[in-house]
């Protein structure tokens, strides 16, 4: 006699959806019909793209194939807009009808905050990609700036966590090679880090954000720690009492649930979808919920907006799903230690795991190997 079909969908496709989607995939249990939906045909790596601001990187290491990342497992992949998402019904609309379903996985991701800025100044962000590539060309506008009037300018990195170092970093490195190749003084374009809160890596332990901290400072960077930004004008940034130079603005202050989905019979907060211990959304046993846009209770401690996070949070809401096909109940979700690694410019990278920290230029061909790990995947399977 036939299996019985379970239908899963999963809605988004980055890391979070991608590793349920494999996971769902490798349990090879008969019957699955796993279709996954995102609104473009490709995985975007962000952890490489502060990479963008030093070095050429060929656009097939950022926008990664998911047809190749998705070779052999089965999963159908659907590249279209989810318009609305209903719980209760267990449906979802695109605009190409409607589909049922037993369980879904949504992993909707997020977008960046924006910060106020008045009219003639324009704010970078570190998500988009256009964004890195035009922010480099500014700068090396200001190479040539300084070259020529021998002006003092600043380029501002507001937000001092994870993102905001590693891209206080590039703009560093950018900022030397421009000076070099147009004969200006490194010490003419000045890279400046704040963060509103006593200390940079606020979420991170404290040795990992000390040896940053050190790291940065001798690179050049200043940081500047307790200095909440509250608008980025033409030339200056606003803060209470003061209103230093930005001459470019680089705005990594954090992130927002990305919820263009309407998303019916969940449970929504301000974090994102509103999940239990075991990543089930709060009432809805059939559907999870992984990744950044995410509301968890309680909810978790230190930095944990990151790829490895949404990988891990996938892979086990895919087994929790596959427990309750079984019959069986969903477990709790419980963090695990994971390393954390940033790229601090062209040649040194620094990893963190346990309260343990090193540092140095031998990590930095590591940490551009793991920035390349899907990518690698992919061409595993035919693609360029």
């Amino acid at each position: 006699m036939p299996a019985r079909t379970t239908r899963i969908v999963i809605v988004g496709c980055g890391y979070g959806g991608l590793a349920a989607a494999r996971r769902l995939a490798a349990a090879r249990r008969p019957g699955l019909e796993i279709v996954a939906y995102n609104r473009t045909p490709v995985l975007y790596n962000y952890p490489i793209l502060p990479r963008l601001l030093f070095e050429d990187v060929p656009a097939a290491h950022i926008d990664i194939p998911l047809r190749s990342l998705l070779h052999g497992t089965g999963v159908e992949l659907r590249v279209e807009r989810v318009e609305q998402f209903d719980a209760a019904r267990r449906c979802l609309v695109t605009a190409n009808g409607v589909r049922e379903f037993d369980f879904a996985i949504i992993a909707p991701g997020s977008r960046a905050i924006p910060i106020a800025q008045a009219d003639g100044m324009h704010v970078y962000y570190p998500k988009a990609s256009r964004h890195l590539v035009r922010l480099r060309a500014a700068i090396e506008t200001l190479a040539d700036r300084a070259a020529r009037e021998r002006e003092h300018l600043h380029v501002a990195v507001i937000g001092g966590g994870l993102t905001g170092a590693e891209f206080a970093a590039a703009a560093r490195a950018a900022a030397d090679r421009a000076c070099a190749r147009r004969g200006a003084d490194r010490s003419d374009i000045a890279i400046d880090l704040y963060e509103q809160a006593a200390r940079i890596l606020p979420h991170c332990p404290p040795r990992l954000a000390r040896r940053v901290a050190e790291i940065l400072e001798r690179r050049g960077v200043s940081l500047h720690p307790r200095h909440a930004i509250e608008r980025v004008e033409a030339d200056r940034l606003r803060i209470a009492g003061k209103q230093p130079r930005a001459d470019l603005a680089l705005c990594c202050i954090g992130s927002a649930p990305d919820l263009r989905v309407a998303l019916g019979g969940l449970e929504l907060e301000p974090a994102g979808v509103a999940v239990a211990p075991t990543l089930q959304a709060v009432g809805v046993e059939q559907v999870f919920a992984v990744g950044d846009a995410i509301a968890r209770h309680p909810p978790p401690a230190g930095e944990t907006k990151r790829a490895s996070h949404a990988r891990s949070q996938g892979e086990f809401a895919a087994r929790n799903l596959l427990r309750l096909i079984e019959g069986q109940s969903a477990l709790p979700y419980r963090d695990r230690a994971t390393v954390t690694a940033l790229t601090l410019g062209a040649r040194e990278a620094v990893l963190e795991y346990r309260g343990a920290c090193v540092a140095g230029r031998w990590l930095a061909p590591l940490r551009r190997h793991a920035e390349l790990r899907e990518h690698r995947h992919a061409r595993g399977h035919g693609d360029p």
